[in-house]
This record gives C-alpha cells, structure tokens and sequence, in this order.
C-alpha cells in the first residue's frame, strides 16, 4: 500500500514540475494505474488481515466458554 501511495505521489511531484516548466501534458498511461492496483490490493489484505484477527479472536473466545 505504501508502495501505490509513494508511487503516485512521485507521479503527481513529476507532472507539477513538468507544469512549472510549461510543458503541460495530460496523457493517459497505464503507469498511472499502477499505483492504483497497488493500493488497491494493500487495501484488500489489510481488511482480509482484519477480518481473520477477528474471527481467530471469536473462535478462542468461543473454545473458553463451556
């Protein structure tokens, strides 16, 4: 995730350089999208890492009850 995140910010930090030198450019790349996917999927094991702390905690707690 802080991967995607760093990757975009260095993106963003390009294009407003390359503004700042009047070169001013809107492309659509598939590199934009990488950061994207990135962060999207650190995203999704964070929740999944979650949501299985979650229920290893509700299955011990449920193993001490008798």
């Amino acid at each position: 995730m802080y991967t995607g995140i760093i990757s975009f910010i260095l993106f963003v930090v390009i294009w407003i350089s390359k503004l700042a030198g009047g070169k001013f450019e809107l492309i659509y790349d598939n590199n934009l999208l990488i950061p994207l996917f990135l962060t999207i999927i650190g995203m999704f094991f964070i929740i999944q890492s979650n949501a299985l702390d979650l229920a290893k905690g509700l299955k011990d707690e449920n193993e001490l009850t008798v």
